[in-house]
Formats: C-alpha cells, structure tokens, sequence
C-alpha cells in the first residue's frame, strides 16, 4: 500500500517505526497540513531520506497520489477537517489524537466513516504499552474482580511551546492532548459505561506559555458505581529521567493492578505482589495496516476512537464550565 504523510506536528514517527522490516508497504510523498505549519527541518531531517515527495497543498497530494491510506499529523485543530478531506476520498486514517475539538465534526467524521468503507485509528499510544496492556488485558481477565476505582497519571516535562501551541482554539487543551491516553484507558476498563464527568484545568505555573494548562484532573462516575480519574499535569521537572511519568491503578473486589516504571504489578489477598508478564511491544502503525489488509481488529478501533473522542470533549467542556455533565 502507498502511504502519504500530512503535517508534521505530531508523531509521525510511529509510522515510519511502523514500516521497518515491511517490504509491502511505502511512505510517497508529505505535506503540511496548512500554510503555516514549519516542516521544512523536519521534512528534511527525518522525511527527504525516506524518498518522499514534497508537496506544498496536501489536498493536490492526495488527488495526484491517490494513497491507500493518509498518516494525520497537522496542528491539532486540523486532525478532524483532513480527516474528512481522506474520508470523502476513501484513504484509511491513522490520524494523531484528538480526532477532533467538537461535536459537531466529530459527528460528521462518524457519519462519513461508515459510508467511506474504510478503516480508522487513532494515535493513543498506552494500548500499544506493554505493561499497560498486560494490566488492563488482567483487568478484562477478571483477575482483581469488577474494578471500582480507577486511576491513571500522565504527567510530562513542559518543554517549550511553539506559538501556535500556545492558543487553545488551535492546542485543544491539556485534557485533550496529554490526557486522552488516560481517558482511553480508562473507556477501555470501564467498558466505556461512564455515566458522568467533572473535571478542573489550570495554567497556573505554565511558564508563559499563553493559554497551555499546567494540569487539570478529571472524574468520572462509572455505570458500575465505581469512580475513575486521571491527573494530568506539565510540571515534571526537566532533570527527571524520562520526558513523561505514566501510571495506572485499578483496584477490584479481589486485588489490585498497579503500572509504574514499566512493569504491570498484581496485589491479591492470597497474592503477594506479582509481575503480570508482558508481551513484546507491537508496533501501532503496523497493527492498523494488518487490519486493513486481514481485517483481525488492531487495539484501537474507530469505534473506540469516536467515543474517548467525544468523552475528551466532553471533559474538556466539564472543565472550563466548572460542572458535572452527563454523559
């Protein structure tokens, strides 16, 4: 299959990742996802070499190169306007998170997708994690029960912002972008039966950056009558190890799951704390191409994809409204 990258302000790499040791599958050409977006270094850094041709309009691309599928990585604003430009052209869809930043084209992203006879993805990541995925797949095992209380961590190193992620309208919000890994997780081990959301966001300390939050929490009410939240902050100290410190908690009726450190841990009453054994990392981009050409589902379908969607949008709007929605 030939394969077009549009935009390059998100991670694209997992494609490229994805391609290694595949012989059937080539990257052709790239382009901006808009005028403005700066991709000149990183087309010819990580792209030129790859043989890719540059194209200034991603639209001329995609009509001139006629792809099988479109890796979506623009400013984020854009994710779900070109989405739809690939949709309406029948161009599966490996698109960076979040789809969208509202209902109303989330809406005709979904309606248009299951016209389009394609397939869609999106780029959040943690289910592609070995230890995350050992923890929730123990979870869905029933080894620690009906889990009743979830929660989950992203918190990264602030870094710097460019000028553009520094506007909300175009940067979507800390929940949206940071936090949406979590937010899938926890769709994933609640079966998506979440009932309602509240949720708080901040920019104190964000180091000028605009209109970035610095952190926010969100909380969800599960249909079981268990609790959920994930904490979600910038303010990881550039001297830490890592760019990012991802966790999990799932406690049950018979244990609990723990992720911390890349290592998936269960803790039962007859059990003393156990590594739960992780699979080799699969890589994401190689997992959707497979569903396209055997049709065996990848970790991320598009159905989950439209539903953390819209539970990110959701949750957003908990946050700047300051209160609960039902979901």
């Amino acid at each position: 299959m030939n394969i077009v990258i549009i935009g390059a302000s998100g991670h694209f790499a997992y494609a490229l990742d994805g391609l290694n040791n595949n012989d059937e599958d080539q990257t052709i050409a790239f382009a901006p996802g808009s005028v403005n977006e700066e991709t000149d270094a990183v087309y010819k850094q990580e792209l030129e070499s790859h043989g890719l041709s540059y194209y200034d309009d991603f639209v001329k691309m995609l009509d001139e190169q006629k792809p099988e599928v479109a890796v979506i990585n623009p400013h984020y604003y854009l994710n779900g306007k070109i989405t739809l430009e690939c949709l309406k052209r029948g161009i599966h869809c490996f698109v960076e998170k979040p789809l969208s930043f509202s209902l109303a084209e989330l809406d005709e992203i979904i309606s248009l997708y299951y016209t389009a006879g394609v397939h869609l993805t999106s780029m959040m990541c943690l289910r592609y994690h070995p230890a995350f995925y050992a923890a929730c797949k123990a979870v869905e095992e029933g080894l620690i029960g009906e889990p009743v209380l979830i929660t989950a961590q992203k918190s990264y190193k602030m870094g710097l912002k460019p000028e553009w992620m520094q506007e909300r309208k175009k940067f979507g919000g800390i929940i949206s972008w940071v936090g949406s890994h979590s937010i899938d997780l926890i769709h994933w081990i609640g079966k998506g039966e979440i009932k309602e959301v509240l949720a708080h966001n901040t920019t104190v300390g964000n180091k000028g950056f605009g209109e970035v939050e610095s952190a926010a929490i969100c909380f969800y009410r599960l249909a079981n009558g268990g609790q959920a939240s994930v904490n979600i902050d910038y303010f990881r100290p550039e001297k830490a190890p890592t760019h990012g410190d991802d966790r999990l908690r799932v406690a049950g009726e018979k244990g609990v799951i723990e992720v911390m450190n890349d290592k998936a841990v269960l803790i039962t009453e007859n059990q003393e704390p156990t590594e739960i054994p992780m699979e080799d990392e699969v890589s994401m981009f190689g997992d959707f191409l497979n569903q396209i050409k055997t049709g065996s589902p990848c970790r991320i379908p598009a159905e989950d994809v439209f539903d953390v969607t819209r539970l990110c949008i959701k949750s957003q709007e908990a946050a700047d409204s300051e209160s609960a929605i039902k979901l």
